[in-house]
């Protein structure tokens, strides 16, 4: 299934490019479904021209107003991400003005999906160690195949030394579970060459 940006993210980007170039931007989706744009009333209408966009893959601009269903004159072009078509976006206005802000919400877009990517990744990288690791502590019942396969997924040695360690965080008010605190704690442990597998 394709990555998908979500609605209160495009919304973001489309304000956002709006306040740079005042020219008002849609997000539509694979059914041609306005999902984001900076004109609130033609959000959940339809926009032909989008749809033929995330169909196509191919870039179409409009040089006059109404001459496709719920299309105004503008550039519409496809956002893709991981070589699949995900949705498009379309931009009112003269399409030599405005093609370099439809450009721009292009490349944002990629690197949302890019981070949230990421993010989804680690988390269940954090996730499937640190139900292991807690498993394995409390002599929980864990099937031995299922150790052997999360060990291979992250190349950790199942023959391997491991220790625990305790780390204090003095001086700070912040909370030890704080994101920006963890980070930093596993930033230590990166530079040193050790690897921290359970927070």
């Amino acid at each position: 299934m394709a990555q998908e940006i979500r609605k209160a993210t495009a919304q973001q980007i489309v304000d956002s490019i709006k306040d740079v170039c005042s020219h008002d931007i849609n997000y539509i989706n694979s059914r041609g479904i306005i999902f984001a744009s900076t004109d609130e009333g033609r959000i959940g209408g339809f926009h032909e021209i989008g749809m033929q966009v995330v169909r196509t893959g191919q870039t179409i601009e409009v040089e006059t107003d109404n001459s496709f269903f719920g299309t105004h004159k503008g550039v519409n072009i496809p956002i893709e991400y991981t070589h699949q078509v995900i949705a498009a976006v379309g931009i009112s206005g003269v399409p030599g003005e405005v093609r370099k802000y439809a450009e721009l919400a292009r490349k944002v877009t990629f690197l949302i999906l890019r981070e949230q990517e990421l993010e989804a990744r680690n988390y269940n990288w954090r996730t499937q160690i640190s139900y292991l690791v807690q498993a394995l502590a409390t002599h929980s019942p864990i099937q031995h195949s299922y150790v052997s396969d999360v060990l291979r997924k992250y190349q950790i040695p199942e023959d391997g030394a491991f220790c625990t360690v305790v780390v204090e965080t003095a001086g700070t008010s912040a909370r030890p579970d704080d994101p920006e605190v963890e980070q930093q704690i596993f930033q230590v442990f990166q530079q040193t060459g050790a690897h921290l597998y359970c927070f």
